[in-house]
């Protein structure tokens, strides 16, 4: 289920500048160009990261498009490591639901998913989990951002904050838009992406992890 694209920080469907809701972001829209416009900034966002943002969104664009990225149904391999270099390996998560979310510091809906995330991965208990990948491009800036927002992200467990210097599940994913999230099914398989973060998306997201953990395990690869 695609969720519709509301409360976007960046959206690949058309050109157009929109403005956002939190903060009032811009949101950039490029499908038909390599590079993200710089019309990405938000309050508190330095202007020396704006050129490495660029390249990385450009990269992700020219990845989704080259390979199409990870779609509902797909069974991804999950192998990187947490922002403290500790590995993290989604084969290792069996028998749990799995939310896989691309985010960033300058995205205004991201704040205000990531503690709600944060909040579910406490209350299932250990059979849901967060891999929070990080597509900014300075770590350091990246997590002083966490201490801030979330300081218990750091020692959460189930909570894991990913970053890789080339961002390479981002390249393999390929995600339309930040913030996008992958909900991944007990047997490791994508059953949900949902783009934009908005009102009702916490209610949709346990609704969905609590569908996905009801099902019989012979069954969990199956929607």
């Amino acid at each position: 289920m695609l969720l519709g694209r509301r409360n976007l920080c960046f959206n690949f469907e058309n050109i157009k500048l929109q403005p956002g809701p939190f903060d009032r972001p811009s949101r950039c829209d490029a499908r038909t160009i390599p590079l993200a416009v710089p019309c990405l900034f938000t309050k508190g966002v330095l202007m020396r990261h704006a050129f490495l943002l660029i390249c990385i969104l450009g990269s992700i664009f020219a990845a989704s498009t080259a390979l199409a990225g990870v779609k509902v149904g797909d069974a991804p391999q999950v192998e990187s490591q947490t922002a403290h270099a500790t590995p993290f390996d989604l084969k290792e998560q069996r028998g749990k639901v799995v939310l896989v979310e691309f985010w960033a510091t300058w995205c205004g809906p991201c704040r205000k998913a990531l503690p709600v995330y944060s909040k579910l991965v406490d209350a299932y208990d250990g059979k849901f989990v967060v891999a929070a990948v990080s597509i900014d491009g300075d770590r350091a800036d990246m997590l002083r951002f966490m201490d801030a927002l979330l300081p218990q992200a750091r020692t959460q467990q189930g909570f894991n904050i990913l970053w890789e210097k080339k961002h390479p599940l981002a390249s393999q994913f390929g995600p339309p838009s930040i913030p996008t999230g992958y909900l991944i099914d007990p047997k490791g398989v994508v059953r949900e992406v949902y783009t934009g973060f908005d009102k009702g998306s916490e209610a949709q997201l346990k609704k969905d992890i609590e569908r996905l953990l009801s099902q019989p395990k012979s069954s969990a690869q199956k929607k």
